[in-house]
């Protein structure tokens, strides 16, 4: 583990061994039991139970009556699934806290497994595992035909692993087991949040304390069309990738300008010190970043990089890196990056292979749009950030600098 996150607290008197689960249910009656379910199914069951009605309308009552003898039932007005997580929090006494989804269902041994990764390790303040996608009508899902998530924890160090859920959302809190006392030190879930105020949960844990994988899916992801958000921000399934653009900046944000750069270098023993090292940090922070907020916030930490180190040559991250950087659904169909920007990426030489690295990365998420208007508009950016970069590459070169001084034209060019 990276020493570059602080220690998880230690379990204080106040906590007593055990899980408590925490679920906060919104119009997901159909849903609901199979949830419910798997958890009192698991090996080793957790030590309570606690659902939050958030105000449904659909029968949820109805549908928790078989249960009431063996969970603790709240409900209130809807006021968005953070608030009603965090009106349960400060009621948590045990060790272990488990926020489950309402629309997922856990493998029997998830707790187990989760457990016994949180005792191998003290320090860690979250183990977590992956989860598989299914697609299933209520009461079924364990059943039913499901794929891995594209998400390949085991071969990724902790660095990365925490570097790539800085990117984007590469564990949920279903599969998570947290310590109690690292929730409450990080503040709870951010209630001015209505989409992705679990990733926000589990960025701030992950940029805080040390956390562990428990080297095996624990639970099914229920891919279905049903409505998400609170009462007063519902929105269909068609449009939540709209409503996680309007959510995830202020995440970026708080990874831009709250976060020390020291949590972006993938290399634990390098320090900032190195001009080499606060290049490629940035570099990392413009990836984790590009997806959640506009061009020019990443444009400015690229441009940062390369007036770090305008003279090292590209490693193989960060080729990669720059190549992956809009490889995501928010993609703003315009040329990526500020004109400004560009011209001082142009300035040496590093900075033009980044741009040929870019320009490899929309060509190739170009070529695999089916909109042709899309298709079009991502290829001409390719092909113009290509040309000024190999351009300008060649203005670079000892060679082609000094036919430019002398009025030649270098002898491959002829």
């Amino acid at each position: 583990m990276s020493n570059r996150h602080h220690t998880a607290p230690a379990p204080q008197s106040g906590y007593r061994p055990g899980v408590t689960v925490v679920m906060a249910t919104y119009n997901r009656a159909r849903f609901l039991p199979e949830a419910l379910q798997s958890l009192l199914a698991q090996t080793v069951p957790p030590t309570r139970i606690v659902v939050i009605d958030d105000g449904s309308t659909d029968g949820t009552g109805d549908a928790l009556a078989p249960f009431v003898d063996r969970i603790e039932y709240i409900r209130q007005e809807n006021g968005g699934k953070a608030r009603a997580l965090n009106r349960v929090l400060p009621t948590v006494d045990t060790e272990f806290v488990w926020f489950f989804d309402d629309d997922d269902a856990a493998y029997p041994d998830a707790l187990a497994k989760l457990l016994e990764t949180l005792h191998g390790d003290p320090t860690c303040g979250f183990a977590f595992g992956a989860f598989d996608v299914g697609q299933s009508e209520a009461g079924s899902l364990l059943a039913a035909a499901k794929r891995p998530a594209p998400y390949l924890h085991a071969e990724k160090t902790a660095t990365w692993q925490r570097l790539e859920l800085f990117r984007a959302c590469t564990l949920m809190m279903s599969g998570a087991l947290i310590r109690t006392a690292a929730v409450r030190a990080v503040g709870g879930l951010n209630e001015a949040l209505i989409r992705g105020q679990d990733y926000d949960l589990m960025l701030r844990l992950a940029a805080h304390f040390p956390f562990r994988y428990c080297g095996s899916s624990v639970y099914v992801w229920r891919e279905h069309d049903g409505a998400r958000g609170s009462a007063a921000e519902r929105h269909a399934h068609d449009d939540r990738i709209r409503a996680w653009a309007r959510y995830n900046a202020p995440i970026g944000d708080y990874l831009r300008t709250r976060l020390p750069l020291a949590l972006f270098q993938p290399d634990d023993d390098t320090t900032l010190d190195c001009a080499r090292a606060r290049r490629k940090a940035l570099i990392v922070r413009a990836w984790a970043i590009a997806n959640k907020l506009p061009a020019a916030a990443t444009a400015a930490d690229l441009c940062a990089a390369f007036e770090a180190d305008a003279i090292t040559p590209l490693d193989q991250d960060e080729r990669r890196l720059l190549e992956q950087l809009f490889h995501h659904d928010f993609v703003v169909y315009r040329l990526p990056i500020p004109l400004r920007a560009l011209t001082r990426l142009l300035g040496c030489a590093p900075g033009c292979a980044a741009l040929i690295q870019l320009a490899r990365g929309l060509y190739w998420l170009g070529h695999a749009q089916r909109l042709s208007w899309r298709k079009t508009h991502l290829l001409s950016r390719a092909a113009l950030l290509y040309a000024l970069g190999r351009c300008a590459a060649l203005w670079h070169r000892p060679t082609g600098r000094a036919h430019a001084a002398a009025g030649t034209q270098p002898t491959s060019q002829r």
